[in-house]
């Protein structure tokens, strides 16, 4: 009697990159980060100083456009305040929906 594992192990490692896709740990704000404020609006950022550029994306198989917008904030929000940033003027928000769900931020950082 034989046993035919390849289409379990291949329907297994599907499972495997499946799951591991879907279940991608979600990035929490620290405190500091958490007080950059996030604008699209230029007028938000009128009277301050421009810190230098900043950027972050996102991206997940199976990611909807609001989850993946706000992992990348976080992230924008982080490199913005480790330039020592308090406002982000987002100049640009771009969803891709292939090969996989993901969004690209870039913005500029004030202080």
């Amino acid at each position: 009697m034989r046993f035919h594992l390849a289409p379990v192990s291949a329907c297994f490692a599907i499972a495997l990159f499946l799951g591991a896709c879907a279940s991608a740990p979600e990035i929490a704000p620290d405190p500091r980060s958490a007080k950059v404020f996030v604008t699209r609006n230029p007028d938000d950022v009128k009277g301050k100083t421009r810190v230098g550029d900043v950027s972050a994306s996102a991206e997940k198989l199976f990611g909807t456009p609001e989850n993946l917008r706000k992992q990348a904030t976080i992230k924008i929000q982080q490199e913005a305040a480790s330039k020592g940033a308090t406002a982000v003027l987002i100049q640009k928000d771009d969803f891709q929906s292939t090969p996989i769900n993901n969004i690209n931020l870039i913005g500029v950082a004030y202080k």
